[in-house]
């Protein structure tokens, strides 16, 4: 019982939205696997939640790498619940046909008679919808599923599978339950979800803004960078043109966390459009140097300084040094 005591705790985890949990889960899990090698023995259980782990950090490179050995196993028990994950990260980079197959796969292969199997295939069938571009038929896969779930009495696959409704852009259809469910699911990621709908529902970006700040301190850089995305989607509506361009420049820094991550909300992203010597100047500034000091290490003016970094606000929407340092903490 010991892999599957330890992957309740770190679904636990997942679904509360504390990945630190999620962590301490998998470590405790690889010390116990450690010295039973074998695939019948943990180390598929390690994987999938190792998988999941880097797929909510919005890691999804990382994920495909981690489940790979798994979800191509030939003999796990696990083996189909490690190739729905995989084929979930597949379907989270744009690979709608890579993500199809492997479903499929996974559905003719699967071995355990774990039911929640089935409930993580219907959440990866909603972003291989999306990944073939069909938001329309994501969200009516997302919401048929919510409704599927609540019948079940399962409120953490709902609240998940109504937030894939919300950052697929179907917020008003999914807001009114998510107003619900924080009273029968413990955590913080339901209230951001709730919190997300109802920013989404009402066009206020923001709170969409606050909820991308939410998530980022969770760890979940995906979601943070969806929620800034859409932020700056509606600021830009609403005449906001340096305010959209900070949003804008925001989720663009988290997307690019996710290590290719294509998600609907995300396709228009663009990078700000920085010169090499203007990126100089902004990383110098951000470190601390004052302008006299970033001209005397460039052997420029500090007029010229000041005009570089006056560029790079106007390029960003950024205002000063502590909004810029942000932009640099996200692209590392």
């Amino acid at each position: 019982m010991v892999s599957p005591l330890h992957s309740a705790w770190s679904m636990a985890g997942l679904f509360a939205g504390d990945l630190t949990v999620m962590e301490e889960a998998t470590g405790s899990m690889e010390t116990a696997v450690a010295a039973q090698r074998g695939w019948s023995l943990g180390e598929g259980s390690l994987a999938l939640a190792k998988g999941h782990l880097a797929t909510a950090r919005g890691q999804v490179e990382t994920a495909l790498g981690v489940l790979h050995d798994a979800a191509h196993h030939p003999t796990a028990l696990t083996v189909g619940g490690c190739m729905g994950a995989y084929a979930a990260a597949q379907a989270l980079l744009g690979d709608a046909e890579g993500a199809q197959s492997t479903l499929d796969d996974a559905l003719a292969r699967n071995r355990a008679t774990w039911t929640g199997f089935t409930r993580w295939v219907s959440l990866t069938r909603v972003w291989v919808a999306a990944a073939y571009g069909d938001t329309g038929a994501a969200v009516e896969l997302a919401l048929a599923f919510a409704e599927e779930c609540r019948a079940a009495e399962l409120p953490g696959f709902e609240f998940l599978a109504l937030h894939d409704a919300v950052r697929l852009g179907g917020a008003a259809h999914a807001v009114a339950r998510l107003e619900e469910l924080p009273a029968l699911h413990d955590g913080r990621r339901v209230v951001l979800a709730r919190d997300h709908a109802r920013a989404a529902a009402a066009g206020d970006g923001a709170a969409l803004l606050a909820v991308a700040d939410g998530f980022e301190e969770l760890g979940m850089i995906l979601h943070a960078a969806e929620a800034a995305a859409q932020a700056a989607s509606r600021l830009r509506r609403d005449g906001g043109d340096r305010a959209g361009l900070a949003a804008t420049t925001r989720a663009w820094a988290l997307a690019r966390r996710c290590e290719g991550a294509r998600t609907p909300a995300l396709h228009n992203l663009a990078a700000p459009e920085l010169t090499a010597r203007q990126l100089e100047v902004a990383q110098l500034a951000v470190h601390g140097l004052s302008n006299r000091e970033i001209a005397d290490r460039l052997v420029l003016s500090i007029r010229t300084v000041g005009n570089h970094l006056r560029a790079v606000y106007e390029r960003t929407g950024f205002s000063d040094r502590v909004e810029l340092r942000r932009l640099f903490d996200d692209t590392g």
